[in-house]
């Protein structure tokens, strides 16, 4: 994540002085391509926001605005989490809501569940949105197999266990890290085997 060079105020308000980091969002990235990502390159994205959720619920706190607008994808393909003003420790919760319509659950997710599971929900909107290329619609949800059909099976279902209403039944940050690169090593292993056989 970038780093805090300084911190000061100015007529009250509080600002932070941070490295610039050269990149754009992964969200213009994708409107800018106009078109779906390879499974890989959306395995590899998915394992880079997974590890760093992981990192950040281990450190005691949640994020509460993930989303493709706050990662910024440099020009070697590494993601940088950006804006963190919505974040709050786990242990001590904010009061006040902070999400983005479309990367956070609506109002049929169980009272009183917030911060550490809408960042699990956040991970599943994002893939989802990198798989299909659309916002995942919790009053009307569309199966993944109907919008894509190359996903592989074990990828749609970490996705649907992530967006699940009940925020219980959403697997932790660590778990999705490692399921995604257990995926992302089963999708390549036939390269590797046929590159084996051709040498």
């Amino acid at each position: 994540m970038p780093k805090v060079y300084s911190r000061f105020e100015v007529a009250g308000n509080v600002y932070l002085a941070i490295e610039f980091i050269e990149g754009e969002s992964l969200y213009a990235r994708l409107v800018r391509r106009q078109r779906r990502l390879p499974i890989e390159s959306i395995l590899d994205f998915g394992i880079q926001i997974a590890a760093f959720l992981e990192q950040m619920h281990r450190a005691g706190w949640a994020w509460r605005d993930c989303k493709p607008g706050n990662l910024l994808l440099t020009a070697g393909g590494q993601l940088v989490p950006i804006d963190f003003e919505g974040a709050e420790q786990i242990e001590r919760p904010d009061p006040v809501p902070w999400s983005t319509p479309g990367f956070a659950p609506g109002p049929r997710q169980r009272k009183g569940q917030r911060g550490l599971t809408d960042d699990l929900f956040a991970l599943g909107a994002v893939l989802f949105f990198l798989i299909t290329g659309r916002m995942f619609d919790e009053a009307e949800p569309i199966p993944i197999e109907q919008l894509r059909r190359d996903v592989p099976r074990d990828l749609r279902q970490l996705v649907t266990s992530l967006l699940q209403i009940d925020p219980h039944r959403r697997p932790n940050a660590q778990t999705v890290h490692r399921k995604l690169e257990i995926i992302l090593r089963q999708r390549n292993l036939p390269k590797r085997l046929a590159a084996s056989r051709a040498a």
